[in-house]
């Protein structure tokens, strides 16, 4: 096998561009993450670990492709390796569990509450309030989905209702996410409104998954790439950094809100891509004829290895 890059979850043979691995999060990178000094480079500590559970599934062994998986994910910065952990990578929040996520959530990006100067000055009041409304709703599908997991039925009605509710909850975000970046926005506002996003659209594709319907996971997650693209692709920091300075403090340092800006779009880019390959992670999940909750369970319920890799052509690549 050749070189290897990185584009979303996918991994890509450079050259022939054929796809050699997606690439998926598992329980055990919980652990990798809050190691101590696993931050101080968080890259390295994930390669390290890096590799797979056999044939089952088809996640494989990387083996001596740590080197190649390093430089391909050297990009990945601190932040968003968390932030990838908790929504992004595979398919999306299944290694934390829809329960911790939800605990997670005031670790993310803080309390709703303590945001209140923030909304009071950034939003409207209907609007407020209508944000309000969709952290309880989000929180609450997030309760039943976790509560899907025991269900007589297998989860089935409680997860098709999670799937329809979701959706409203997501065009709340996706247009306070539009009128951030047209009017506006603190630092602190946007981060968390994007959050919430990813959370919900992570959440929604697993339920697909979970349900065994990969081609409505499939469509769905097609339409979301779009519109995360949609949302984003126009943003670069110096567009970014007026919108922060509408808010920001009289002594708030330029140069400092555009550091933060190009973090951020760091962030975005890699949110994008992690949207756009989605689908055809959802494709190949249900070419495998298994069900997605055995396979779902076997990335949660990993101890040690905090990367897996599915391939493509059902061994290693």
């Amino acid at each position: 096998m050749g070189q290897i890059e990185r584009f979303g979850t996918i991994l890509k043979e450079v050259g022939t561009g054929r796809i050699v691995g997606h690439l998926q999060e598992t329980g055990a990178l919980q652990a990798v993450l809050t190691q101590s000094g696993a931050f101080a480079n968080p890259v390295s500590a994930l390669v390290n670990a890096a590799s797979g559970l056999g044939a089952n599934f088809q996640l494989y062994r990387l083996d001596n492709k740590v080197d190649a998986l390093r430089s391909m994910m050297g990009g990945i910065q601190s932040m968003q390796i968390a932030n990838l952990a908790l929504a992004g990578l595979g398919i999306g929040v299944s290694a934390l569990g829809f329960a911790l996520v939800k605990s997670r959530l005031d670790d993310i990006s803080g309390k709703l509450d303590e945001l209140a100067s923030e909304i009071r000055s950034g939003f409207q009041d209907q609007r407020a309030r209508a944000l309000r409304e969709a952290e309880a709703n989000l929180r609450g599908e997030l309760d039943n989905a976790a509560e899907g997991w025991h269900a007589r039925d297998g989860g089935r009605e409680t997860w098709s209702h999670v799937v329809k509710a979701l959706s409203s909850i997501e065009n709340v975000y996706v247009g306070e996410i539009g009128h951030a970046i047209t009017e506006g926005s603190s630092v602190d506002n946007l981060t968390y409104l994007v959050d919430r996003y990813r959370v919900a659209v992570a959440t929604k594709t697993e339920c697909y998954v979970l349900l065994d319907e990969f081609a409505q996971g499939q469509a769905y997650a097609e339409t979301a790439a779009g519109r995360t693209t949609e949302i984003f692709q126009h943003l670069n920091p110096v567009a970014l950094t007026a919108g922060f300075a509408k808010t920001a403090p009289a002594d708030a340092r330029p140069l400092k809100l555009l550091s933060t800006s190009r973090a951020i779009c760091l962030g975005l880019r890699e949110l994008q891509d992690l949207h756009a390959t989605a689908p055809l992670l959802l494709r190949r999940i249900g070419s495998l004829e298994i069900r997605g909750r055995d396979y779902v369970e076997r990335l949660k319920h990993e101890p040690q290895e905090p990367l897996l890799v599915l391939s493509p052509e059902g061994q290693p690549a």
